[in-house]
């Protein structure tokens, strides 16, 4: 099951362009060794969940890659995670876009904990880790790209995502009952491309933009 996820990721990666280099597959892996290690002393992932990480999550993280590009354009582009909890999305789209700024708020120290040592252990550069409640960790920060894939009770994201998503911006909505509160605010687009067809992504995916 492994490497047939694994061959249909990396398949639909190279259909966007992005071919997979021997290394960055040994990064993603190695990445993925670390959850399982620590999943028991961080609380990263459900047991389910750990015995299918390919499948449940690094699909999933991964499908979000060629809708990033479109809206990273410039060097100077900042990609934002709410909630990184064990690093999906944030980690594996980091290792294949290593050159993209990229910020992760986790509002726990135990959590945040492991994400220090992915970090250190993958020797990723370009990437800050702020502990705490969003949006008071990242106030002043103008993101061109955010992600909020694993947080708990996700409509109290709203007033913080408010003044974040700006013109040229986008928030990669993950959530129905999120996407529905933000469509009276945003322009929020229902998007479909072929990791949706495949059946690889998770449930929905919806591009909330400034109108």
């Amino acid at each position: 099951m492994k490497e047939e996820i694994n061959f249909q990721i990396f398949t639909l990666l190279e259909k966007e362009g992005y071919s997979v280099s021997p290394s960055v597959q040994e990064q993603l892996q190695a990445f993925l060794t670390l959850v399982r290690r620590w999943n028991a002393v961080f609380g990263l992932v459900s047991q389910n969940d750990l015995e299918q990480l390919e499948v449940n999550h690094l699909a999933d993280s991964l499908s979000l890659m060629g809708t990033i590009r479109r809206y990273v354009t410039t060097d100077a582009a900042i990609y934002l995670d709410i909630g990184s909890g064990a690093g999906f999305p944030a980690i594996p789209l980091k290792i294949l876009c290593p050159k993209l700024e990229t910020v992760l708020v986790e509002r726990s120290s135990k959590r945040a904990g492991f994400l220090r040592k992915v970090i250190a252990a993958l020797d990723l550069k370009g990437i800050s880790l702020m502990v705490g409640e969003f949006p008071t960790v990242v106030k002043g920060l103008h993101p061109s790209v955010i992600t909020a894939r694993a947080v708990e009770k996700p409509l109290r994201l709203v007033p913080g995502l408010k003044p974040l998503i700006q013109a040229g911006s986008v928030f990669l909505c993950q959530c129905d009952k999120l996407a529905e509160q933000l469509s009276g605010m945003f322009h929020v687009e229902h998007w479909e491309d072929d990791w949706t067809r495949a059946g690889i992504r998770r449930g929905r995916l919806y591009l909330v933009m400034k109108s």
